[in-house]
């Protein structure tokens, strides 16, 4: 099983959709961490931020425009493209029967759905620490600012009791490391959907990567409609540090993630039980 994985993964590295992935995250982190940056041009020093503050990836407080961009509509494609459609890929090529004939057909899909969580993860999180290293490297540890972009630091705006406002003032960075794992969870989860419909649909490459964008932003579309307790669950609003909106009790925050997963570990098994041993055809 070990060679198994560790062949899967050398076979990752090959793929120009590797390469797309990385290249594509990395152009996202530079624009968000320059636009950042662009904020605080010509600003006093006590008027910069710390870099747990600073964060790029704090897109609300920091009025980031690429951060939001990649997150509604390119964080998911890009979390998926990097592994997701390989054995679909393998299957047409050929190149999986090498696989199967040593081990069984389920044994081979568990691999690449672990593959495809694991590097979705792996890319989302990447992206957030590099972020959060750039932020480091461009903001003082004694930065204090706090608030929103053109706001005086006096005035009181700053919630005392949003979710994980204690975290927040006392633990910035632990704070910050709970929002990257979360939503390195949701990327990893909607890879393994992306990878269970390029196994249903056989036709499509691009309908397996974008469908759940396309979905969650359908949904987002219409949250204005939704109970609040519904549309405060989108991935899109609990992604990032949002103190003055979010609202979740912290069980409910990490469930969320946790559900998502087990419906894409679920959709995968329906689509093993439906489809069989026609996956291979």
């Amino acid at each position: 099983m070990h060679g198994l994985y560790s062949a899967l993964f050398k076979h990752m590295l090959r793929r120009w959709q590797f390469s797309a992935a990385i290249l594509a995250a990395a152009l996202f982190a530079l624009a968000s961490f320059s636009e950042t940056c662009f904020r605080y041009y010509g600003s006093d020093l006590g008027e910069v931020p710390s870099p747990a503050y600073g964060w790029a990836w704090n897109m609300t407080a920091m009025q980031n425009n690429s951060a939001r961009i990649y997150l509604f509509f390119f964080m998911l494609p890009l979390a998926a493209l990097i592994f997701s459609g390989s054995a679909r890929q393998d299957i047409v090529s050929g190149s999986s029967a090498c696989f199967i004939s040593r081990m069984s057909l389920r044994r081979y899909i568990v691999a690449h759905a672990v593959m495809s969580f694991v590097a979705g993860f792996a890319l989302t999180l990447s992206l957030l620490c590099l972020l959060q290293a750039l932020a480091f490297i461009a903001f003082p540890l004694s930065g204090v600012s706090e608030g929103y972009i053109d706001t005086p630091i006096y005035l009181d705006v700053i919630p005392t009791d949003g979710m994980l406002a204690g975290t927040k003032a006392s633990l910035p960075y632990v704070y910050n490391v709970i929002f990257m794992v979360w939503t390195s969870t949701w990327a990893g989860a909607s890879s393994l959907i992306s990878f269970g419909l390029s196994l249903l649909i056989k036709g499509s490459k691009a309908f397996a990567l974008l469908s759940p964008t396309a979905f969650w932003l359908a949904v987002f579309q219409v949250s204005p409609l939704l109970p609040s307790s519904w549309s405060g669950c989108l991935y899109m609003n609990l992604s990032y540090p949002d103190i003055g909106s979010q609202t979740l009790p912290f069980p409910l925050f990490a469930a969320v993630p946790i559900a998502y997963l087990a419906f894409a570990l679920l959709f995968i098994l329906i689509v093993v039980r439906v489809e069989g041993r026609d996956i291979l055809l």
